[in-house]
């Protein structure tokens, strides 16, 4: 953030020489975040009529606004400035509704016009670029910042963009007009880009796919206003992996079976295909969504480690059925990464799973159901329940636990096989109690064993249903087990409305760095795909 918390400012302010140094360094002043403050509310907007009060107090908040726009505008040129021909990374964020049914002063506007300027006079120096913009009409000056050149963009790694017009539903931004001109996505220096969420259909962005190493695709925006809705499906999915020979890392945010019916359905072939996608050189996978059986089977990836699945089905499938299966099928025996969402399986297609993971060294096991029970209102909440055939959704209980618990002779050797014997980090969350702090103490003690299995080095769960009872990292202790380097982290949620978010410092420790998927495993709401 621009502030006078920056390094380059502290390092200038420390003394006249340090100044100079700082100066003399332009290379320190070549990444900043900006947000452009959101515009004040006029009160009573359908009112023509404003009491004194009302209306003086508004005019000064407008001039306060006009203030520190115009402030933020000066630094990034400061910054730009002292940047000298460096290459930039930047972040904008703007939420600006309500700016133009307001009768925007022509001053404000010129203030962002300028604003926009002069990021677009240094795009030649763009190199990793995230654009969040949340307004109102394709009348901002902003929207230039999509519309430069692709001849001008040299350098440009990596860009994030995040677009929300509220005129959005009105036909132009999803009629391709603002979308096929994105300039920056046409770099041919391009390699990474996301796209938080989606407003047109993916065949209208200009991105050169067969240039991109990492992408990032969120889900689409409810198009209120517009009949029916564009979802990710398998057939845009396999056209995008055709697309991109040189994927390394891919994350995906597919539509939902419940609002968009059969995922085949608009399949102009059967799955799995004829002839493998091959994609060499993907080691990232993550889709969140449902996925179809066959797509697996699809694709070529000899260089597969990390694969994240959730959401894939909103019932629980078992073993012939389950696409999650499927993968872990095809590719278990190299990932060293796993995410997984259990309550969308069998019990005995977990353990099936589970028993083909021989190498992995990262275990997430997630349950969504009661955050996606928060989302009834749209009708998105998949539903765990026993099927007709009497199967339930699996759980992590105290018998799974046992299973990936080593037995061990005096000597340290395990005496019986163990699950996932190279486990390293375990995460998990869960929505009802399904194992408790009892078991997770034996499982830890177990897995911090010297012998010769993986040490367990860290362990992130989220606990639902009942408060702390226990201090597991005393316990640990008190059974004299080493934890030197171990992290731990435990949250607990009673209920739907009490969460007790989890100390990630234990007393005389350091403060654990946790991964971003570790850390959303303990709390309320779980990320997008686009992260």
């Amino acid at each position: 953030m621009i502030s006078a918390k920056h390094p380059a400012v502290v390092i200038s302010h420390v003394c006249q020489r340090w100044r100079q140094i700082a100066l003399d360094h332009p290379f320190l002043w070549t990444e900043f975040d900006v947000d452009i403050p959101v515009y004040p509310i006029l009160p009573f907007l359908h009112n023509d009529t404003l009491s004194i009060e009302t209306s003086a107090q508004f005019q000064t908040e407008l001039a306060q606004w006009e203030r520190k726009l115009a402030s933020r505008r000066n630094f990034v040129e400061l910054w730009i400035t002292r940047s000298a021909q460096c290459s930039l990374s930047f972040s904008l964020r703007a939420f600006l509704r309500d700016l133009y049914r307001q009768q925007c002063p022509q001053g404000a506007i010129d203030i962002l016009a300028s604003f926009a300027d002069l990021l677009c006079g240094a795009s030649r120096r763009w190199k990793r670029v995230q654009l969040s913009l949340d307004i109102d009409t394709f009348k901002s000056p902003l929207l230039q910042l999509l519309h430069i050149d692709p001849m001008n963009f040299p350098r440009p790694e990596a860009a994030r963009l995040s677009v929300n017009v509220r005129d959005i539903y009105s036909g132009g931004l999803t009629g391709g007009d603002v979308t096929s001109q994105i300039g920056i996505l046409q770099a041919p220096s391009l390699r990474s880009v996301t796209l938080t969420d989606l407003w047109a259909p993916i065949s209208r962005f200009p991105i050169k796919w067969s240039t991109i190493t990492e992408l990032s695709l969120g889900a689409y925006r409810i198009a209120e206003g517009i009949e029916g809705r564009i979802v990710t499906d398998t057939r845009h999915a396999i056209d995008i992996f055709s697309s991109c020979p040189n994927l390394i890392k891919c994350a995906l945010t597919t539509g939902s079976e419940w609002e968009a019916g059969t995922l085949n359905d608009s399949l102009p072939h059967s799955l799995p295909l004829e002839q493998q996608i091959p994609l060499p050189f993907l080691t990232s996978m993550s889709i969140w969504g449902p996925l179809s059986q066959g797509l697996g089977t699809s694709l070529y990836l000899p260089s597969l480690r990390t694969l994240l699945l959730l959401g894939s089905s909103i019932t629980h499938k078992n073993e012939d059925e389950s696409a999650v299966v499927e993968w872990i099928q095809n590719f278990g025996v190299v990932l060293t990464e796993v995410t997984l969402e259990h309550p969308c399986l069998t019990q005995s297609a977990l353990l099936y799973c589970l028993k083909r993971l021989p190498n992995v060294t990262t275990l997430r096991l997630v349950d969504r159901s009661a955050t996606a029970t928060l989302f009834n209102f749209l009708g998105e909440a998949p539903s765990f329940e026993p099927s007709v055939d009497g199967s339930h959704p699996a759980v992590v209980n105290e018998l799974l636990l046992e299973k990936l618990t080593p037995k061990v002779n005096q000597d340290g050797l395990c005496l019986s096989d163990c699950l996932c014997p190279n486990l390293q980090r375990f995460g998990c969350r869960i929505e009802q109690i399904e194992f408790r702090e009892e078991a997770l103490l034996e499982f830890i003690a177990g897995r911090r064993r010297r012998g010769n299995l993986a040490l367990l080095e860290s362990v992130v769960v989220r606990f639902r249903g009942f408060p702390q009872q226990m201090d597991i990292r005393s316990e640990l202790e008190k059974r004299s087990v080493c934890l030197e380097d171990f992290v731990l982290v435990v949250g607990y949620c009673v209920n739907s409305y009490t969460f007790i978010p989890p100390s990630t410092k234990s007393s005389g420790e350091r403060s654990y760095n946790l991964s971003l998927l570790d850390r959303y495993l303990t709390e309320f709401i779980f990320p997008s795909c686009a992260l």
